[in-house]
């Protein structure tokens, strides 16, 4: 289901955020509120939330609770969705951007709306592609081995807390997913608000999506703080196939039952190309039909830029 859907198209809070909205918009250089911002908040809140209750409709996690708050966070963190408590925050500063006109900042609303969404898509059973991208990498952010001293450690490193998420948060594929999804969530709300943006902002979203795109499209993972790999820097689904091996329990995940299964002998095995085909000529649901004649489709042209893991020009990471 779409964030955007049509039942959340028709409600009130829309509606009353497209009126707000355009008109904050339109005015900004001139700033004339219509509602007060307290108001503002209180519907900016209403229509989050109505967007996660909408979207648990008719699923097994109905009863789920989930919230939405603001509050005052470091400049440089514009939002963050807790799976502790299925709680969505967003900063204070970009409620008050958006409140002013300055509707760019939405993105930090359904970038953390789509990691709401994703949570549940895994818990759901649902497959394609992305989500099986994001599978992968969540186990791969904990499968770091049991603590090694310096002496005995293939990389001369002792123990640390993994860092893989920190250390590929560039490119983590979640976080791609979440934000090029969020610019195409805005820019449909804004065509059905009936709000145009100027060309220039126009063009500074789809240069966000292309850069994102392309970030996305980049499989090297950075893996130095973590002890199972020799190399520093892998293709993450190459590092995904050996780990896999040694941690059959990773196949609860539904996400991997097609790519993966375990033999009579318990072994965890990948399915040939005739196992694939045999499988997408019985199988109905179109999301898994379509993973595996994506699978079926060799991927050579794979990019693996370690510039796309250090684009703040940082200095290359030097062993000690």
């Amino acid at each position: 289901m779409d964030i955007l859907n049509e039942l959340i198209l028709k409600n009130k809070y829309f509606y009353i955020l497209s009126i707000v909205l355009k008109n904050h918009y339109l005015n900004k250089k001139e700033f004339k509120p219509i509602i007060s911002y307290d108001e503002f908040k209180e519907t900016i809140k209403a229509f989050i939330e109505k967007i996660m209750e909408t979207f648990l409709e008719n699923t097994e996690y109905s009863n789920d609770k989930y919230s939405c708050t603001f509050k005052q966070m470091r400049r440089s963190k514009r939002g963050e969705f807790s799976l502790e408590n299925n709680e969505i925050t967003i900063n204070e500063d970009a409620i008050k951007n958006i409140y002013r006109g300055n509707l760019s900042e939405m993105t930090t609303i359904f970038h953390e709306l789509n990691h709401f969404k994703i949570n549940y898509e895994l818990k759901l059973g649902k497959i394609n592609q992305d989500l099986v991208r994001i599978a992968k990498e969540e186990l791969l952010s904990i499968s770091i081995s049991d603590p090694l001293d310096e002496k005995n450690s293939i990389k001369g490193l002792s123990y640390i807390n993994n860092n893989y998420y920190e250390c590929n948060y560039r490119v983590f594929s979640e976080e791609k997913i979440a934000e090029i999804n969020a610019i195409k969530n805005l820019i449909f709300f804004l065509k059905t608000a009936d709000i145009e943006l100027s060309e220039f902002e126009m063009k500074e979203l789809e240069r966000r999506i292309a850069n994102n795109n392309r970030q996305y499209e980049n499989y090297l993972r950075d893996f130095r703080y973590n002890f199972n790999f020799n190399s520093y820097f892998l293709d993450f689904e190459e590092a995904f196939d050996i780990m896999i091996i040694d941690n059959p329990d990773w196949l609860k995940c539904p996400q991997l039952d097609v790519e993966y299964y375990q033999d009579e002998n318990g072994k965890v095995k990948k399915r040939t190309i005739e196992q694939l085909q045999e499988m997408l000529n019985n199988e109905t649901d179109e999301g898994k039909k379509q993973y595996i004649n994506q699978l079926l489709t060799p991927n050579d042209h794979k990019k693996l830029s370690k510039y796309e893991l250090f684009l703040d020009n940082e200095q290359d990471f030097k062993i000690k």
